[in-house]
């Protein structure tokens, strides 16, 4: 069953990402960690994300990445972001699987000059999609949203 009233806030810097689920009136999972993930260089598969990947590094075969850390973009590798993401939803979702198509709104901290490009809002709601969102919408404010605040933001 899907409860419309819960929703995935993501918010993130460029080396660092956290992951909170909640309801109208509590916090139902929360995971935050280092946004970066080892990738095996041959087969392209993330073998470890968050500060996992750094105890792991060792192999040649091995590359730690970050792909929220780009000197011009909010990120610069969409399958590594992706794939942080969808597990960090895992992690803050645990042992409920009723979070089927949640609503997600994604919330970049580090503003960039002039704000966000058209193309970086479009590849973060793509990223929000992909991870499994049902609606999917990106904030641009200064301060953390609050429940009530994505609710408004959604139905408006």
């Amino acid at each position: 069953m899907i409860f419309s009233r819960d929703v995935v806030y993501v918010r993130f810097k460029k080396d660092w990402m956290h992951v909170r689920i909640q309801s109208r009136d509590r916090i139902v999972g929360e995971y935050s960690d280092v946004a970066q993930v080892l990738v095996n260089t041959f087969t392209q598969k993330a073998l470890a994300f968050g500060e996992a990947a750094s105890n792991d590094v060792g192999d040649n075969h091995t590359e730690l990445r970050k792909p929220f850390d780009h000197p011009r973009l909010v990120f610069g590798n969409f399958e590594d972001a992706l794939s942080i993401l969808k597990d960090f939803i895992v992690r803050a979702k645990g042992d409920r699987q009723w979070l089927q198509k949640p609503d997600i709104f994604i919330h970049p901290l580090e503003k960039m000059e002039g704000g966000l490009a058209s193309i970086e809002i479009r590849g973060l709601l793509e990223l929000a999609r992909q991870a499994g969102a049902g609606f999917a919408m990106v904030s641009e404010v200064d301060n953390e949203l609050t429940y009530t605040d994505m609710m408004v933001m959604k139905w408006k």
